[in-house]
């Protein structure tokens, strides 16, 4: 199965962008850059489906090259002065077997997935030995090349345009090269398509290049249609994973938000499915923290800053495994430690608020010269009353807005 690490790098693109052209087979999005990088991610994918079949079929091919060894000595009389044999024994060992074990040394490199395109080469240089080596005999004919054309399009990873530039490419190759070897070939076309008379070399080129193209047409049709059919399933499994993650992305907010507001005992009662919560907690310290602001004397933005400037350095204080900050309720900052939230430390309620309230103490310094520098604001003359009180309280879930 295809390696799916290639998608973390694309965590950041927008799915609902994306789509792929009908025929193209083009990734495209309103960002260039992003289309670009959906498909070097989909090639990276393409060649770790295609890398097994492509190092088996081309070295079921090198075997079988070298098999055929025997047939072209068999076939040209088996005398090794002969130019046709020695031209099919370096086509044969000197350019297709350097070329097939290129081609799979290159798979096993680290630029295989990210340089796919690089095979073009290799490969088109193989068709090419083929195509001369099918105009070098006697008896030219379409079944090598067929077996090519099946080869670059079912069991290589390139895509669809760049498989059918290299294959066309090389059927006119190899009609230019039929037709002016036909005066070698052409007195013998009877052993090659029987229904042609003797002496109509050109029919004969003409059959080989038609179901060639025929041919090129079909498979190349079939081709285009997985390629689509596995970016289709790219981009939706894409498609998914970004709506995964965003749902994730959510989850983890709504519960971040959802804990800031209650503890987490409650969380896990709430999401169990229990819709009203009422416990009767024997003991807790309540902590109340007033501050002294003459409201009216200052623009709403002003008492606002004040506020946030103060209950923010409140709030870094707060260790919620021992205090949890209930609210605030205008000038006043409502916070609760009980043995509910720290069953392991129960004894010691009362002494962690009692901490956090000489924290607060502490922190006013810094907290009214701050008033001072962004308010303009007289830090000074803001006072605060701190109240704490120890005993049992009734706790529930009220309402069903902002619950506290």
């Amino acid at each position: 199965m295809a390696d799916l690490t290639n998608l973390t790098n694309l965590a950041d693109v927008d799915a609902n962008d994306l789509g792929l052209r009908r025929w193209t087979l083009q990734f495209y999005s309103r960002s260039e850059a992003e289309a670009a990088r959906v498909e070097k991610a989909f090639r990276v994918r393409n060649a770790l489906r295609y890398e097994t079949a492509l190092r088996l079929t081309t070295v079921a091919f090198l075997l079988v090259n070298l098999v055929l060894i025997a047939y072209d000595v068999r076939r040209f009389g088996g005398d090794v002065t002969s130019r046709q044999l020695k031209s099919a024994l370096i086509i044969r060992l000197a350019i297709l077997m350097p070329l097939c074990i290129g081609a799979i040394s290159f798979s096993y490199t680290r630029w295989y997935k990210s340089k796919t395109e690089l095979l073009l080469l290799p490969l088109t240089l193989i068709g090419a030995s083929m195509v001369a080596y099918s105009v070098m005999g006697d008896s030219p004919g379409y079944g090598t090349m067929a077996l090519f054309i099946v080869y670059m399009y079912s069991f290589s990873p390139l895509s669809i345009w760049p498989s059918s530039f290299s294959i066309v490419a090389l059927i006119v190759v190899y009609g230019i090269s039929l037709d002016a070897t036909k005066s070698s070939w052409g007195g013998r076309v009877g052993n090659i398509d029987s229904s042609v008379a003797p002496g109509d070399p050109s029919v004969v080129m003409l059959n080989i290049l038609g179901v060639l193209s025929a041919f090129t047409v079909i498979v190349g049709f079939i081709g285009h249609e997985l390629e689509r059919s596995l970016k289709q399933a790219f981009l939706d499994e894409l498609r998914l994973k970004l709506q995964t993650a965003s749902l994730q992305q959510e989850k983890e907010f709504a519960t971040s938000l959802l804990d800031s507001m209650l503890p987490q005992q409650i969380i896990s009662q709430l999401q169990a499915g229990r819709t009203m919560i009422a416990d009767s907690i024997p003991e807790v310290t309540v902590l109340f923290c007033e501050l002294d602001v003459e409201t009216s004397a200052y623009p709403a933005a002003t008492v606002v800053s004040i506020l946030n400037i103060i209950f923010s350095e409140f709030d870094a204080l707060v260790d919620e495994r021992y205090v949890r900050k209930i609210e605030t309720v205008a000038c006043v900052w409502l916070g609760v430690s009980s043995p509910f939230m720290a069953p392991e430390d129960m004894p010691q309620h009362a002494r962690h608020v009692a901490e956090l309230a000489l924290g607060m103490a502490a922190v006013m310094p810094f907290a009214r010269a701050r008033i001072t520098a962004e308010t303009g604001v007289g830090g000074d003359e803001i006072g605060f009353r701190i109240g704490l009180n120890s005993g049992p309280v009734a706790a529930g879930i009220v309402g069903i807005k902002n619950p506290r």
